[in-house]
């Protein structure tokens, strides 16, 4: 235990009286037309160790949002956190347009305690799934792997993998 004048010290400490940022957080996979939950957090202090803020309950305010394409979704402009909120506002959006999204909030009485969501990737309704990323396996001669392309391309069909592509190494 901590002690200091032979008093030990509380296990947490806040000293920051106001909100030092808002936190917005949206599903990262939303569908065109879907209706999401969005949610704001008014955060203050930090804790010096581990990085982590603290939600401020206990604070009162408006919110103004912007989103990074205004076309691309409806939503409220302004959102107003009460004290029944206990510091995290909750709401819906809904995305018009397929792609990246983010919403900026900013308290208004001071625009300088700001935040952004994360970014989240807007899809389009339709029976195919649009893949993003890195679906490549690399095989033999030379290079770390220990598989042939007759293997390789037979656990892609396995997995049920839509594209793939096999890397040949050359020693």
């Amino acid at each position: 235990d901590y002690v200091l004048d032979d008093r030990p010290l509380p296990s947490i400490l806040f000293t920051a009286k106001t909100v030092n940022a808002l936190r917005i957080d949206i599903p990262i996979t939303p569908t065109v037309g879907e209706w999401v939950p969005v949610t704001i957090a008014a955060m203050q202090g930090k804790d010096e160790r581990y990085g982590v803020m603290n939600l401020k309950q206990d604070f009162v305010g408006e919110v103004m949002l912007t989103p990074m394409d205004a076309r691309g979704m409806h939503f409220p402009h302004r959102i107003m956190i009460t004290a029944r909120d206990k510091g995290i506002a909750r709401f819906f959006v809904k995305f018009n347009t397929m792609g990246i999204h983010a919403i900026k909030a900013a308290l208004c009485d001071d625009p300088r305690v700001s935040g952004w969501s994360n970014f989240v990737v807007v899809k389009n309704e339709c029976d195919y799934e649009h893949l993003v990323g890195d679906n490549h396996r690399h095989s033999v001669p030379g290079g770390h792997s220990a598989a042939s392309d007759a293997i390789l391309w037979q656990q892609h069909y396995d997995r049920n993998d839509d594209f793939a592509t096999i890397v040949h190494h050359v020693a």
